[in-house]
């Protein structure tokens, strides 16, 4: 199995997934998922980087809806498949705590 195998499976399922309005549905609730959304609807699947995603407790994917999460999964497999050496570290733990329970979104 190739090493990108699984970026190119990500890419295949989700790549066609219409970009949201908005990326959580928590706006209106406190200023940080504000943040989040306006820098989630800065960026596009190109421009979306490790840096963007801080740590598991300040990250825009955290409070994403299901929509946001099927339009970024394949641009966050890129980052978590190419970022060991980054400033901020390997993204794929990160994204793994937030994967890891499915029974918290059942519609994901």
């Amino acid at each position: 199995m190739q090493s990108d195998s699984a970026i190119f499976v990500l890419d295949k399922f989700f790549s066609k997934c219409p970009r949201p309005l908005v990326f959580n549905s928590y706006t209106k609730e406190d200023d940080e998922f504000l943040q989040h959304d306006r820098l989630l609807k800065s960026r596009t699947p190109d421009s979306l980087s490790r840096e963007d995603l801080g740590t598991v407790g300040w990250n825009p994917i955290g409070c994403m809806n299901v929509e946001g999460w099927r339009y970024w999964l394949p641009t966050l497999g890129r980052i978590a498949h190419t970022t060991e050496t980054a400033d901020r570290g390997f993204f794929f733990g990160d994204l793994l705590a937030y994967l890891k329970n499915p029974d918290e979104n059942k519609a994901f």
